[in-house]
Parts: structure tokens; C-alpha cells; sequence
């Protein structure tokens, strides 16, 4: 048995997935566990389609096993996201394997610029460029140009890049020794508003889907029949009373809030009528629009600084099928941290745990007020395992 674990979103699942999910089982791969985020994703929205519809997509399309990467890390900084779907796969302790795609295609070099992220004298570079009002993404790419050339800087300007030296440096704090699998990303850009040879990035499916303009290519066929969509605009009023309630000091409680933001927050929020309104009189050089977006999404959830340096608590399963039976089996006598199956298995959890657990449900409560007619809170607690057989 060679276990092979992939984080990702699959926002939604599409063919690049699949491409990798094959590749890994070219590589060796026999069971395949996807860390997978929840209801809501990086980006600071909802995802397009509930987690048990995309867990769903995943195991009819190669996956064995989803288990979750929590909301907290799920929708944070590429660092949290990468700790948390790191520390998942460690708590199964029985993975053998982490894949990943990258522009790089090279696993030499995103470990070199993995090394180098954690250094002191790099982060000291890093300041300066933040200093002269960069985001952090940016300083970080330019530290490195400075430092160690533009081969190495061209490493951080691509996202997918950026997630892989991520996953690397937390398996290397987390003391998981496992092997590293890259795929290299060559048929359509992050991001990218075209299509090619059938591929489709994850933000133009989402507007595709949104739009209902689809093709009826078979591979697609899922997005049209087995799910409901979900429009994060729907939140939007909601949202906008939220962030009207907040003094200075409430935003300050929020992740990535620092530096004097929590002043301009506080000004957009008692001016703005829409989100795209307040996003704009927020935006500068160094707050991007995702992170502006993931402090709104964390302002609606109830999510605090202290949340999001929390530790991942438990694994939480949300789909398998009989090779993904088979992982869990091997996980019972393997796991470091307890296996969530159920509700009622929450209850016999610490405190931490239920806290990132009551995060989770009112974030699905929220999400059910997203689709094409609102549906009733708890779903956390009555929703069932997928199970493909």
C-alpha cells in the first residue's frame, strides 16, 4: 500500500484535478486521501458547491478518502492553509506521500526556496519591502530576487509555487518525514480566462457554472445534474451589517489585520454600499483583494486572531469509498489525532476541538442561506458520510 495525499479545494473539481489524480496513481500511488476545503475557501467565498457535492466528485473521479482541512485554515493565508492541511495529513499517520501541483515542476528548487523562507536574514529583507508598502506576497518574491536571483524569485510570483514551498516548510515543522510528488502545471494559468485543449481554470468554471454556459462535455456533466450552486452575493447585505457593527478595536481581532488597517476598515465599512464598494476603498499596494475579502468572510464567521493559530484538533472525514474504507482502517492503529466520523464524536473532544467545531457549523449555517433556497441550520451535525461504492 503507497498512500498518496493531495490539499487542495477543487473549487470545483475539474480536469487539471483529475490530470493530477492520474499522474499520482502513474507514480504509484494505490490509495489516494484529498485534504479538502470546506463550505468556504481561500478566496474569502463560498465555494461554488457544498463539501459533500465536491467530495462526491472527488471519489467518483480517483480519490479514495476526503477528509477536511478545517474552516479556520482553510480560509487563511497560504501558510495557515498549508499548516493545516499538513497537520491532517500527519494526524492520519499513515501517509506515505504528499502531491501537489506547481508551475516549477521541479521539487529540488521549491525545497531550496522552502529552506530559504524560513530564514532570519530573509525576513529582515522582507520587512523592507513591506516597509516601502508591498503585500506580503510581493515583498517575499522580491526578498528573494535580491537575495538569491531572479530564477529563485520566479519561483514566488506563481501561486501554485507558493503553496508547494509551503506544504514543504510545514512538513518540515511538523517533523513529517514524508516523500514529495510535483506535477508540473502546463495546461491553463491560474486563474486564466481561457480554455485549453479542454481545460478550464477553476475561476472560469466558477463564472461558467454561475452563468449556466457549461458545454456539455461528459467530464462536466456532474456541475450540470448532481449539484446545487451556491452564490456567495447572497451574503452580501449580511456582510455589509456586519462589518457596519465593528469599532476599530473589533477589526483589530481579525486575522491580517494590522498596521493601522483596522482604522481604513472601519472608514469603507461606515461608507460603503456594496462589497465592491468597500473592497475598493480598503484596496492599497499592500492589501490585497483576497486578503480584504478573507477579513470580511472571517468578520461574518466570528473568527479571531486566536482561532486561526489554534491547532488542527481532529481528522474529519467526509467522504470514501472501499480503498478509502481501507486507509481508515490502517489509520485506527496510525492516527495521532482522533477520527471524525460523526457528530457525537465531537462531544468526547477537548475544548479546542469543539470550538473549531461550532466555527465549522455556523459557517455551514451561513453557507445554507447561499443556494437556490435557503436551507435550515445543523447540517454539520445531520449531513452524512458520502460513501461510493
Amino acid at each position: 500500500m503507497k498512500i498518496s495525499a493531495v490539499i487542495s479545494e477543487f473549487n470545483p473539481f475539474h480536469k487539471g484535478h483529475k490530470f493530477i489524480i492520474d499522474k499520482m496513481r502513474e507514480n504509484g500511488a494505490t490509495h489516494i486521501v484529498a485534504v479538502v476545503s470546506g463550505n468556504f475557501v481561500q478566496r474569502g467565498e463560498c465555494a461554488v458547491f457544498s463539501k459533500w457535492d465536491r467530495a462526491k466528485q472527488a471519489l467518483e473521479n480517483g480519490v479514495d478518502l476526503v477528509v477536511e482541512n478545517p474552516l479556520v485554515f482553510a480560509t487563511a493565508s497560504a501558510q495557515r492553509f498549508a499548516f493545516g492541511g499538513v497537520n491532517v495529513i500527519k494526524g492520519l499517520g499513515c501517509v506515505d506521500e504528499l502531491s501537489f501541483g506547481s508551475e516549477s515542476g521541479k521539487i529540488d528548487e521549491l525545497t531550496e526556496v522552502s529552506d530559504i523562507i524560513e530564514k532570519d536574514d530573509y525576513f529582515a529583507v522582507v520587512q523592507k519591502f513591506l516597509n516601502n508598502g508591498l503585500s506580503y506576497p510581493k515583498a517575499r518574491e522580491m526578498a528573494i530576487r535580491e537575495q538569491y536571483g531572479n530564477n529563485m524569485g520566479d519561483i514566488l510570483s506563481s501561486p501554485n509555487n507558493i503553496l508547494a514551498c509551503e506544504y514543504i516548510s510545514e512538513c518540515k515543522k511538523a517533523g513529517l518525514d514524508i516523500d514529495f510528488y510535483t506535477i508540473r502545471r502546463e495546461s491553463v494559468d491560474h486563474d486564466s480566462a481561457e480554455e485549453n485543449n479542454g481545460f478550464y481554470s477553476a475561476s472560469l468554471l466558477r463564472e461558467m457554472i454561475k452563468q449556466n454556459s457549461i458545454s456539455c462535455d461528459e467530464v462536466f456533466e456532474m456541475y450540470r445534474n448532481n449539484c446545487k450552486v451556491n452564490d456567495f452575493a447572497k451574503l452580501e447585505t449580511a456582510i455589509l451589517v456586519k462589518l457596519r457593527s465593528f469599532t476599530e478595536n473589533d477589526f483589530l481581532k481579525i486575522p491580517d489585520v494590522s498596521e493601522g488597517i483596522e482604522n481604513r476598515l472601519y472608514s469603507a465599512a461606515q461608507k460603503a454600499c456594496s462589497l465592491s464598494e468597500f473592497f475598493e476603498l480598503v484596496k492599497t499596494k499592500r492589501y490585497t483583494l483576497s486578503r480584504i475579502r478573507r477579513i470580511c468572510l472571517c468578520a461574518l464567521l466570528g473568527i479571531n486572531k486566536e482561532d486561526v493559530e489554534r491547532e488542527v484538533p481532529y481528522v474529519r472525514v467526509i467522504g470514501f469509498n472501499e480503498k478509502g474504507r481501507e486507509i481508515l482502517k490502517t489509520a485506527r492503529s496510525t492516527a495521532t489525532l482522533p477520527i471524525v466520523m460523526k457528530y457525537s464524536d465531537i462531544k468526547e473532544l477537548d475544548e479546542n476541538a469543539k470550538r473549531i467545531f461550532d466555527i465549522e457549523s455556523f459557517a455551514t449555517d451561513i453557507f445554507a442561506l447561499t443556494g437556490e433556497k435557503n436551507l435550515p441550520c445543523g447540517l454539520e451535525k445531520t449531513e452524512n458520510i458520502v460513501i461510493i461504492k
